[in-house]
């Protein structure tokens, strides 16, 4: 009996723990593709302005003091560029959930978005 009730204790331990760690996970945008890409982002942290640039050689940017973002992004004449956001609790772009933030590209393309980073609650 005792052994069993230390079993159920640490199975929901084990059940807590990812959703503990998921909300602890600082904000962060990252980027990959092949060839020459780039995703230039003007950012706020805690009252502080700064910019962030992104390409093969730096594909990420995380900040738990994160509370804005404004990018801008070039995807190569080769290949897509997919773009992925995590721990902001939103998503910034159209028809897709704040848990699976990922836009894919077309080859080429130049495009934009801003992020507004919710606080957790």
């Amino acid at each position: 009996m005792k052994n069993l009730l230390m079993l159920m204790a640490a199975s929901v331990l084990a059940g807590q723990i990812p959703a503990a760690e998921a909300q602890g996970a600082p904000p962060s945008i990252s980027a990959s593709g092949q060839g020459d890409w780039e995703m230039i982002c003007h950012l706020v942290t805690g009252g502080d302005q700064s910019d962030a640039i992104l390409g093969p050689d730096r594909s990420s940017y995380s900040n738990p003091r994160l509370q804005r973002a404004s990018c801008t992004y070039k995807s190569p004449s080769s290949a897509p560029l997919v773009i992925t956001i995590s721990g902001a609790g939103g998503c910034p772009f159209k028809g897709v959930n704040a848990d699976a933030c990922v836009l894919t590209t077309s080859k080429g393309r130049a495009g934009s978005f801003e992020l507004k980073v919710k606080a957790a609650r």
